[in-house]
């Protein structure tokens, strides 16, 4: 199974890549994928492993998950790449960071490609821009408007990053909201006591995103670099992300699982604390058109945006001002989508594997099953359904937000051909094995 298409072929496996696709050889193992389909690994394309978090009462929180953990989680739902963060704190340069989290990933168990997130436009970190697209980190993100009240940096300066970025041949992703319209709503809710979990969507008004969206398009094309939105979720957004590609620009656009299996009623729940989100999640009619817009191919990916938050750390007051934004998706991309059974096999192929390796410069290498790509194979059946667990498998959190949904989950997952998962247990290494993965653009 390819985002090509589908066909009934065997698989050959040498030194870790694809050999040959179609007929092959005796090999000195074989594995038996009769009944079941074979994708490549996904791809996903927005994790965060153990990262800080700036509370509104100034309190820095982290995540609770780390490698090899998080990886052995990916793993087991046929995520065999992972692109995370290098994260720039203010004050800080580029490479330290770069550095430091390549240290950090040492001990994931799959691949990992990196982003760049930057914090300060400063002309230290600038500089460094080409020397972290020449060491494969060719994609940076920056926020627009922050989960609190934090300033973004400004307009001059999201300019000069995005001319920096396109001078180096890179990408810049962007967190697409409009930070002075959340900073009156929120404030505005809180004065009034209305902080509970109900209100949370006005707090960050949905027309942001499509300004923020509309903003970087005009940035984008004035500096001649590449745009990829992460997370939207709002019809109005796509629609303008559509208009520019129509008009030639280079944009891309994702989605995320909780965006699609979810809309702004799940704030009415019980459990409402769980769906603590940036942005929040939406109404029925956005949650359509982001299905809509995967069928049409006017958005590219779907990623997790996996952040692990248990709910004593998650949720430390009453209502939204005192609640952590983002939630645990990391293993669940490929099984969510499979379960969901509203994209063909050959799309969910496209957005989790193939669209975000070549967005971010790691095709053919992954994403793909064809000669020279590394066998990062899925082996999974398409009728055994099954529900998310209340804790998916390796977990370290108590809040999976997708627990009870449909799901399918791999049966063997091979990492470079390496066995992680067979018979849908973890079989790999307790810890490592897992490469940095350099990106390298097209443009670069």
């Amino acid at each position: 199974m390819t985002p090509a298409g589908t066909g009934v072929a065997d698989v050959l496996v040498e030194d870790g890549r694809v050999a040959a696709v179609g007929a092959a050889p005796r090999a000195e193992r074989e594995l038996d994928a009769r009944g079941l389909l074979v994708l490549p690994g996904s791809v996903d394309a927005h994790v965060h492993v153990r990262i800080p978090y700036v509370r509104l009462d100034g309190e820095v929180v982290w995540s609770n998950d780390s490698f090899p953990q998080a990886s052995i989680a990916a793993a087991l739902g046929g995520t065999t790449t992972i692109v995370d963060f290098a994260m720039q704190s203010p004050g800080e340069d580029l490479l330290g960071p770069l550095d430091e989290r390549l240290a950090f990933v040492r001990d994931s168990v799959v691949d990992v490609a990196l982003h760049c997130w930057v914090m300060e436009a400063s002309d230290e970190a600038l500089a460094q821009v080409p020397e972290l697209v020449a060491r494969g980190v060719p994609s940076f993100k920056a926020f627009m408007a922050y989960s609190q009240l934090g300033e973004p940096m400004s307009d001059a300066d999201f300019v000069r990053l995005f001319e920096a970025v396109g001078a180096a041949g890179g990408l810049l992703a962007l967190h697409a909201e409009n930070a002075q319209l959340n900073a009156a709503a929120i404030t505005s809710l809180r004065e009034q006591g209305l902080v509970s979990f109900d209100r949370y969507p006005e707090s960050r008004p949905a027309v942001g995103e499509e300004e923020a969206v509309s903003r970087g398009l005009v940035f984008a094309h004035a500096s001649g670099t590449p745009v990829y939105f992460v997370h939207l979720s709002t019809a109005a957004a796509l629609r303008r992300l559509r208009l520019a590609r129509r008009a030639g620009e280079i944009a891309f656009g994702e989605t995320c699982p909780h965006f699609l299996l979810f809309d702004e009623s799940a704030y009415e729940r019980d459990d409402a604390g769980d769906f603590m989100m940036a942005p929040p999640l939406r109404r029925p009619a956005d949650q359509d058109a982001l299905w809509d817009a995967l069928e049409q191919d006017d958005l590219d990916v779907v990623a997790t945006d996996h952040t692990s938050w248990p709910r004593e750390i998650k949720n430390y007051g009453e209502g939204w001002p005192e609640s952590i934004q983002g939630v645990a998706g990391l293993g669940l991309l490929l099984p969510l989508l499979a379960g969901a059974a509203r994209l063909s096999w050959e799309k969910i192929a496209r957005v989790t594997a193939e669209n975000p390796a070549r967005i971010f410069g790691l095709w053919p290498r992954k994403g793909a099953i064809q000669p020279g790509a590394d066998a990062d194979l899925v082996l999974l059946d398409p009728d055994g359904r099954t529900r998310v667990p209340d804790v998916p498998p390796a977990w370290v959190t108590d809040n999976a937000i997708y627990r009870g949904l449909p799901a399918i989950f791999p049966q063997l997952v091979l990492r470079r051909g390496e066995v992680l998962v067979e018979g849908g247990r973890y079989v790999g290494p307790e810890t490592g094995g897992g490469e940095f993965v350099a990106g390298r653009l097209a443009a670069g």
